[in-house]
């Protein structure tokens, strides 16, 4: 009986589960530090292999946490990058979380009920929202994962006193760590639990004042070896930590009430320049003193109280006090906010009124209904980045989020305003590129270069827009000068594929192969079978092009065998379809001076669906066949096709820049 109790127990954990995160896992998204982390064609290497395994181990963007890249790899090789399986398995992840913590609940309270209604209301509680939906969070519940383990052999090893168990629970306490940082701080929670378990009240003094002078390493550390991050980050290790006061109430608040307006991505508060700017921190840090004092006055009472109020802040000692990280993020709270709940329940159930059963059920349910509500608005990004937004006009990263989404949306002039207000912060790099840019989007080229020049570091990214600049100046020179910049600086398959346009355009034949060659070796890494990578950087299609404008100027010089050579590479990799087939084909006959049969299969050329290479070949096929009409002196086709395509202006200034490179 006592086993099936457990069983229904896991049940209902599942069920409000997998009705909190249905929406997630129905339609995924992918967000902000999930690209740079998650879907980068480096963390892959080059294939499912020993070598590209042990790569996935070293790979690190601000922190070494190989468990979790190497989690990330496995991922996209066992269900090729399928984004619906990073969710999955993150919700699956959870979902065990949610049983480790209910278990350790159960020998931490010896209490059943009071374990399952805290493993249910964190299970379904909106704050660890981003730990499932957010796919980049695997890293912070595969530590919960790790570290909740090593908490369960702790707390045997506890009873048992037979040093194997305390040996996995070191064991885990690693794997936990080398999923994220953080993960050493459970043996933190180790020692916490070990003196309030069998120490006096001599002993939590002494661990409140231990937890004191490690905040004063972590502060001389943070000022002596973070004074660049801090200068960027614009505020200092005190502006910070007594910023983090009013963080830490907004959380508290959150995971025990949430509100609907709160639960967003980005969240950074302005920050604390005082004790009393705003009054809210003085009061905030005065409400945190208290709680800390509650635990203490609990000691005697119920050490599973103090416990639980002070792992609390165990958790957030990282991440919420000094170091110079964002101000806030709900990931965070992903552990400390289980501790939280505990106490909370627990002093609920002081009093045993049936009002108190009511009280714990309505806020789990109002919980609930805040993730799904979330969740709902999660898989539709746009609106959900409005959202953030609008519910957060503070936030620097809600904002510049907004206004990249507008910039795609084509609304210039409200990006426009957004980058501009974003000037006066201290991430001011990606705003000033992308004013820069949205000048260029304009037409106003000549202002754009003014405005870059003014930037005193010319990143490859503003480099690259100088060159489209030059570009739609027609200073071609300059141009290819900039563009080259651009890619000597930090290698880019789209702006090699500028380069070599404009070498094509100039007739430089010879220098497209001899570049592109130069280049062959880092775009054929930078091809994938990873549908989501592919998508997400358009690589396959970029390096394509590439290789079709290498393979035009190889007919045309008559190199038969590096011809060949590039065919196979697109033939190895599934890029050689029945068009391009046909274009390489028509291409040769055009070549020999074969017009007709090279006319009848560029009008063999059929694209059901427009994408990048559709695009591509269209503007090819309708120029070659211009070139054919040119050739065999078809007047009256040539007038009436340029009668057609002058209705669609793209289509149509491609093919007159490209008219006078007939063969």
């Amino acid at each position: 009986m006592k086993d099936n109790k457990f069983r229904y127990e896991y049940i209902i954990f599942l069920l409000a589960i997998l009705l909190c995160y249905y929406n997630v896992i129905k339609l995924p998204q992918i967000y902000y530090d999930d690209y740079s982390n998650v879907f980068t064609p480096p963390l892959l290497g080059n294939g499912f292999n020993l070598k590209s395994l042990l790569n996935s181990l070293k790979f690190h963007i601000g922190g070494f946490r190989p468990i979790s890249y190497l989690s990330f790899y496995l991922n996209h090789y066992l269900f090729n990058g399928n984004v619906r399986s990073f969710v999955i398995i993150n919700v699956i992840i959870h979902f065990f979380n949610t049983i480790i913590f209910y278990k350790i609940a159960c020998k931490l309270t010896d209490n059943k009920k009071l374990s399952f209604l805290t493993a249910l209301f964190w299970a379904v509680n909106p704050v660890n929202i981003f730990a499932v939906s957010y796919i980049v969070q695997r890293m912070t519940s595969l530590m919960a994962f790790f570290g909740g383990i090593a908490t369960l052999y702790y707390l045997k090893w506890e009873n048992t006193k037979q040093n194997k168990h305390l040996a996995y629970a070191i064991l885990f306490v690693i794997l936990a760590t080398l999923s994220k940082e953080n993960g050493f701080l459970f043996l933190g929670f180790f020692i916490l639990h070990y003196y309030i378990k069998n120490g006096t009240k001599k002993d939590i003094i002494k661990i409140l004042a231990t937890g004191f002078l490690f905040l004063l390493f972590l502060y001389i550390f943070s000022t002596n070896y973070y004074k660049v991050q801090f200068i960027n980050r614009n505020f200092t290790p005190l502006t910070r930590f007594i910023t983090e006061w009013r963080v830490l109430v907004f959380y508290i608040q959150n995971i025990i009430f949430p509100l609907e307006k709160n639960i967003y991505f980005a969240i950074d508060p302005n920050l604390s320049n005082g004790l009393f700017n705003p009054i809210s921190t003085i009061v905030s840090g005065a409400l945190l003193l208290g709680l800390l004092l509650v635990s203490f006055y609990f000691y005697q009472k119920d050490k599973i109280m103090t416990l639980c109020i002070l792992s609390f802040f165990l958790f957030h000692l990282i991440e919420s006090t000094f170091l110079p990280l964002y101000t806030a993020f709900w990931h965070r709270n992903y552990i400390a906010s289980f501790f939280l709940l505990l106490a909370f329940l627990k002093f609920l159930l002081y009093y045993k009124t049936k009002i108190v059963n009511i009280i714990a059920a309505l806020l789990i349910l109002n919980a609930t209904w805040i993730t799904i509500l979330h969740n709902l608005k999660w898989f539709y990004k746009p609106f959900y980045i409005q959202k953030n937004y609008e519910n957060h006009p503070q936030s620097i990263s809600a904002k510049l989020q907004y206004a990249i989404a507008l910039q795609k949306e084509g609304k210039l002039n409200q990006a426009l305003n957004l980058y501009l207000e974003l000037l006066h912060t201290h991430k001011r790099t990606l705003p000033f590129i992308s004013v820069v840019e949205i000048f260029h989007l304009k037409g106003l080229n000549k202002e754009a270069l003014a405005l870059a020049n003014l930037y005193p570091k010319k990143e490859s990214e503003l480099l690259r827009v100088m060159g489209l600049c030059y570009v739609s100046l027609n200073q071609f020179d300059n141009a290819l000068t900039y563009f080259k910049k651009s890619i000597n600086q930090e290698f880019s398959p789209s702006v090699l594929l500028y380069y070599l346009s404009l070498l094509y355009m100039k007739g430089d034949y010879d220098k497209v192969i001899f570049t592109a060659d130069k280049y062959q070796s880092k775009l054929v890494f930078k091809l994938t079978k990873n549908k989501p990578i592919a998508q997400i950087y358009n690589l396959d299609n970029i390096i394509t092009k590439i290789l079709l404008l290498k393979i035009e100027c190889e007919i045309r010089l008559n190199m038969d065998e590096k011809l060949n050579k590039d065919i196979n590479i697109l033939k190895t990799n599934k890029l050689f379809t029945k068009n391009i087939e046909n274009y390489i084909n028509a291409l040769i006959y055009l070549k020999n001076k074969k017009y007709e049969k090279a006319l009848n299969l560029f009008n063999a050329l059929n694209f059901p669906v427009i994408d990048d290479i559709s695009f591509f070949l269209t503007t090819k096929k309708w120029t070659f066949i211009l070139c054919i009409y040119e050739k065999l002196g078809k007047k009256q086709e040539f007038k009436k096709l340029i009668e057609k395509l002058s209705k669609n202006t793209i289509i149509y200034s491609n093919i007159w820049r490209g008219l006078d490179k007939c063969y």
